[in-house]
């Protein structure tokens, strides 16, 4: 996954992508090594579906200079054992005031993994929304959120004044200002994977345990 999320950030098209899972994670992959010949051939034969996936565009500052994020961004605290203040806004509308390790904005490709391990919840990848996950928070009352992909995310710091790292997808870092003005909306660009089965979820038989 690693792999396909720098492919990602590092083309300007968007070209679709056959994964091959040659890792131990392999959430975007479609297949393993011992079918990639096979899988190349059904490719060249037309025996595919292009599966698209939103994306994240995110502007500091009111600028867009870091790359798209297909799982998440995730606003961190830059000094480890250190909480930072955060105000995020839904669309204008203060949505939560927080004190935590940080905030992670996901779309649903990435609600299965830091989002998920916040407590946040597993996402249809099929639906276009929004997973904004607190990290930690001290208030029992900050739980995850899930919001339309129309939405316009905003994040402002609150003092004390604390650098911020933004990570985007686990593959790009940037630190942040205190008062930095963080923005997140859905990208006009999607990530394209090709597919070989239209299933989500696994056709697997019902198997009943016997109670002895």
């Amino acid at each position: 996954d690693g792999t396909i999320l720098r492919v990602e950030h590092k083309t300007k098209r968007d070209f679709p992508i056959l994964g091959i899972n040659m890792g131990t994670l392999g959430f975007l992959t479609e297949v393993e090594p011992h079918e990639a010949f096979f899988s190349l051939s059904r490719l060249l034969e037309g025996e595919y579906s292009i599966d698209e996936r939103m994306k994240l565009r995110t502007y500091i500052n009111g600028e867009n200079v870091i790359p798209d994020a297909l799982n998440e961004d995730a606003i961190l605290t830059g000094a480890p054992g250190k909480i930072i203040h955060l105000r995020y806004y839904i669309d204008g509308g203060l949505a939560d005031e927080i004190r935590s390790d940080g905030l992670i904005v996901s779309t649903p490709t990435g609600s299965t993994g830091y989002a998920l391990s916040a407590g946040g919840p597993f996402v249809d990848p099929r639906l276009d929304l929004f997973v904004i996950a607190p990290l930690n928070p001290i208030a029992l009352s900050s739980r995850p959120m899930v919001v339309p992909a129309s939405s316009r995310v905003e994040v402002l710091p609150l003092p004390p004044e604390r650098e911020l790292i933004l990570t985007v997808d686990g593959q790009f870092y940037t630190r942040l200002e205190p008062k930095t003005e963080i923005v997140v909306k859905k990208s006009p660009r999607k990530a394209k994977f090709v597919r070989f089965s239209r299933d989500i979820y696994p056709k697997y038989p019902l198997r009943i345990k016997k109670r002895f």
